[in-house]
């Protein structure tokens, strides 16, 4: 099952989701060497690398 959790800033989104540990995708943490999207192999390349190593930026 998926649920998406929207609504409005500082609502308790991310609070609610991380009730349950384990049971939801974590958000993306930029490390500051993203594409910037003017390269789209790159960003190609990039992005499959970010999901592969769990999604989270680390």
């Amino acid at each position: 099952m998926i649920v998406a959790v929207e609504g409005p800033s500082a609502a308790g989104k991310t609070t609610w989701c991380r009730a349950v540990p384990g049971q939801f995708v974590v958000e993306y943490i930029p490390a500051g060497q993203e594409p910037d999207g003017s390269d789209p192999e790159e960003q190609a390349a990039c992005w499959p690398q970010v999901n592969a190593s769990g999604g989270d930026g680390r």
